[in-house]
């Protein structure tokens, strides 16, 4: 599979978002207060023409989260 440059990502229940860029990588800059109630976060995945996909990321420090693998509807 090659990386996938657009994909829209939001933490579930925020109004934090970002887009992949064109190497399918991301940053999501949030409110840290967000973490006092819970450091995993829940977050959506979507891109025109593939399903869209839950990711379950664990926040810390220069954390990376795993690849999400998008199906084609």
């Amino acid at each position: 599979t090659s990386p996938l440059e657009g994909a829209h990502l939001q933490i579930v229940g925020t109004a934090f978002t970002t887009f992949t860029d064109a190497r399918g990588e991301y940053v999501i800059r949030f409110d840290p207060k967000l973490l006092q109630r819970c450091r995993t976060q829940y977050v959506q995945v979507s891109a025109p023409g593939h399903r869209p996909e839950l990711l379950i990321l664990v926040i810390g420090r220069k954390i990376r989260s795993d690849d999400v693998l998008m199906r084609r509807r």
